[in-house]
């Protein structure tokens, strides 16, 4: 079973995509070897290229998954007796995973007892760090929480979701 190619959102997958097929087939003129038909530039190649949507750093994570497409080029002449056959490595599609991002800067509240580990958040000077291709993404809702609920000082919080705003949120 052939497997989906990933990368991650503000990456480029072009050399991931131009391996997600293998071409074969024999040069008449050179028995027994065969060649990959992208590197031919005698017969006015490339004889195929392979592109997806998905490939460039701006492809976004909603978009996808990207089909993987294989374009014929060039003015091509093949040799006589030669019959490639393209057989892709992959499902033939690249999916796009959110980047990931740094929360910098939020602060657990104090409070008073109350029997539960659940923390307030202070996200005024929070910023976030990792954003790609100019996006401009904010800090949204938190959720938080104490590591104990007994009483005491400097204990650990857990962050537990952070909520993300504007329009290129979904790529994080």
């Amino acid at each position: 079973c052939a497997l989906p190619i990933y990368k991650t959102y503000g990456t480029d997958a072009t050399a991931d995509v131009g391996s997600a097929y293998t071409i074969t087939g024999l040069n008449a003129g050179y028995t027994g070897n065969a060649f990959i038909l992208d590197a031919l530039s005698v017969y006015g190649g490339p004889i195929a290229i392979v592109t997806s949507a998905g490939s460039p750093v701006t492809a976004t994570v909603t978009g996808g998954p990207y089909s993987i497409d294989v374009v014929y080029g060039g003015s091509v002449t093949l040799p006589t007796g030669y019959n490639p056959t393209i057989v892709y490595n992959s499902s033939g599609l690249l999916t796009v995973d959110p980047a990931r991002l740094t929360v910098n800067g939020l602060i657990a509240n104090n409070k008073v007892y109350d029997g539960t580990t659940v923390a307030s958040t202070d996200s005024s000077a929070a910023t976030l760090s990792g954003t790609v291709n100019g996006d401009v993404v904010g800090l949204g809702t938190v959720s938080a929480n104490f590591d104990s609920m007994n009483v005491g000082n400097g204990i650990s919080v857990a962050l537990g979701s952070v909520g993300l705003t504007g329009s290129a949120a979904g790529n994080y």
